[in-house]
Formats: C-alpha cells, sequence, structure tokens
C-alpha cells in the first residue's frame, strides 16, 4: 500500500521529522502490511525562496504475531492457551516439544524480522543452518513443570502455556 501525503505548508526540517514520525505511528496500528510514505513539503531556503522539489519517503513493514501454537499436546484452557503434555523418559531420543510463531506478513524470515520481535520462555531452538531460531522456542518433556512461552512483535503479542505432567 503506497500513501501520499500532500503538504501545503511550509515545513522545516524538524516538522518534516514530526510528520514522518506520527505516519510511522500510524502505521504501527495498522494490520500486518507493507507500506510506503512519499511525503512532499515545501521548505523555506531563505525569507523570499521557497523550494518546492524536496520529497522524502520511507517504506514501512507492519509485523505482528499471528500464531503461536505447539503441534501437539491437550488444549486445557484459551485464555491464555494451555497444553497439557505427558512427560518423555530421560533416554527419549527426542524429548523436545517445539512451538513456533508464525509472523506476519507471511514472508518474514528468522534473518528478516524486525529488532522488536522477540520470543522468550522457554529454551532456544536451533535453525537448520545452527543459528538461534527467533520464530521458535522448546520445551523438555522430560522436566515436569509449566512452561509459558510468548511471542511479541512490538504491541502484538502471543502466549502460550505448556504443562508437562
Amino acid at each position: 500500500m503506497t500513501v501520499r501525503v500532500p503538504c501545503m505548508m511550509k515545513l522545516s526540517e524538524p516538522s518534516k521529522g514530526a510528520m514522518f514520525h506520527r505516519l510511522q505511528s500510524m502505521a504501527t496500528a495498522m494490520v500486518a502490511d507493507q507500506l510506503t510514505i512519499s511525503l512532499r513539503v515545501w521548505t523555506t531556503i531563505a525569507r523570499s525562496t521557497v523550494n518546492s522539489n524536496c520529497a522524502d519517503s520511507a517504506t514501512i513493514t507492519v509485523v505482528r504475531v499471528a500464531d503461536l501454537s505447539p503441534g501437539e499436546g491437550t488444549l486445557v484452557s484459551t485464555n491464555p492457551p494451555t497444553y497439557i503434555l505427558c512427560p518423555l523418559p530421560t533416554n527419549a531420543p527426542n524429548p523436545y516439544l517445539t512451538i513456533c510463531a508464525t509472523p506476519c506478513p507471511w514472508w518474514m524470515t528468522d534473518t528478516n524480522l524486525p529488532a522488536c520481535w522477540q520470543m522468550t520462555g522457554g529454551l532456544s531452538a536451533t535453525n537448520a543452518d545452527g543459528t538461534i531460531s527467533r520464530t521458535c522456542r522448546r520445551v523438555d518433556r522430560r522436566q515436569l513443570g509449566t512452561t509459558t512461552i510468548t511471542a511479541t512483535a512490538g504491541c502484538s503479542s502471543n502466549t502460550v502455556v505448556i504443562i508437562v505432567q
């Protein structure tokens, strides 16, 4: 989506910055999407000279957490979603439950998620290339207890609770 904001007033450089900040704030309230803001302003060079050839633009990608859920378990509560799983023996070959968050827009990956994207709780998960995953966490099913996993992107947040008992 492209938004063009014509400005019929004279703006100083600090005012242009404030205008962009307001537009960025409005964009974060949108549903996740890519937004290009083009701002054309009149700037005063000297008291009698007006420059109308100044234009600025910025592309803003609004990201939210679309989903956070485990691949297995029995759902026992919905606020927050709480799942119960049976424990595994200490010698289980793959004792970890992996919980992955799905970002929106769907094409976001570990490498291009914004800095505001965070996951907390549980244990870190590793990607196929050996890097720490920014979209997945793990729960050790050999350990009895409760683990809360939260995915956050700015003001968008999803939480899931895993109980191993």
